[in-house]
């Protein structure tokens, strides 16, 4: 984790330096002085050498102070967690959305192999891989807010209402769904082809139990491992859809913070990603033997 961290942490403070735009001139008046400027860059920390900068962060992170916002002047940390729990619901509904539609209609298209029911199931995965979420984002407002008037168009609601929720995590699974389901159907199909699924079959054990005890067990390590990666993706991705449906998420703060050059917020926002990132893939390692009891984990010596 130290490493990877560490190469997070430099390489977006290194490309958020390289973006175009002075964070100093975002806090000035139209018309400033050459003193204010100089003040305003020392009030900021930026007079100081990039690899001081560097250094200073650094040092920061590791007595769990993610700096301070440019814009706000409020502590990062108090910014993320105030945003945290709304992407956290998003990324986890959009997450069940994903597991309870793809997974079966995965293993229906396998066990249907090269009928009607299969290539349907196809179609519409490769159609929800190649459709853009921002535009279907776009239409599912249009068409259920501004048509029908069935769902709020946007926000999270005051209090938070799970109505809101419904569109945003849609959109944001849709994609995820499609991959999942190809994924789930070429596992299941290799499972199904093996030696003791034959041979459970000819012992006349029912067909509901070959698939659900045997089959899809073995076939879920592929799937569990591309889930926990999408749950990754999800609570760090989500960028475009709580932007296109006003959700006050880390994706909006990360948008914004961009927008404004406010590089802490940037920086902040990535690290707790990458974080969320290696927890989760080290969860989805351990997983692997309630799905394949031939794997455990021996931390004895020799």
């Amino acid at each position: 984790m130290i490493p990877v961290l560490f190469g997070v942490l430099l390489l977006v403070f290194s490309i958020t330096n390289i973006i175009p735009g002075d964070p100093v001139l975002l806090m000035l008046d139209v018309k400033y002085t050459e003193k204010e400027y100089k003040e305003m860059q020392e009030y900021l920390g930026l007079d100081k050498p990039l690899y001081v900068q560097f250094y200073n962060h650094v040092k920061g992170v590791l007595q769990g102070n993610l700096g301070k916002s440019i814009r706000t002047r409020e502590p990062v940390t108090k910014k993320i967690l105030e945003r945290f729990p709304a992407t956290f619901v998003l990324a986890v509904a959009a997450m069940v959305i994903v597991a309870v539609v793809s997974i079966p209609i995965g293993v229906i298209a396998a066990l249907k192999q090269n009928s009607k029911i299969d290539y349907l199931c196809m179609v519409g995965a490769e159609i929800g891989i190649s459709m853009p979420i921002f535009w279907l984002g776009i239409m599912v407002i249009l068409l259920f807010s501004l048509y029908l008037g069935w769902l709020p168009a946007g926000g999270r609601g005051e209090p938070p209402d799970l109505i809101h929720l419904i569109m945003p995590a849609f959109c944001l699974a849709t994609p995820y769904m499609a991959m999942t389901a190809r994924l789930t159907r070429s596992c299941m199909l290799e499972v199904l082809r093996e030696n003791y699924i034959v041979a459970a079959r000819s012992r006349g054990f029912p067909e509901w139990q070959i698939v659900l005890r045997h089959a899809l067990r073995n076939a879920m390590i592929p799937v569990v491992t591309n889930l926990g990666l999408q749950l990754s993706r999800l609570l760090g991705g989500a960028l475009v859809i709580e932007v296109v449906f006003r959700w006050p998420g880390m994706g909006a703060l990360a948008y914004d913070a961009i927008m404004e050059r406010d590089y802490p917020v940037v920086m902040g926002v990535v690290l707790i990603v990458a974080v969320i990132f290696i927890i989760v893939n080290l969860l989805v390692d351990l997983s692997y033997t309630f799905f394949d009891p031939r794997i455990r984990y021996d931390t004895r010596k020799g």
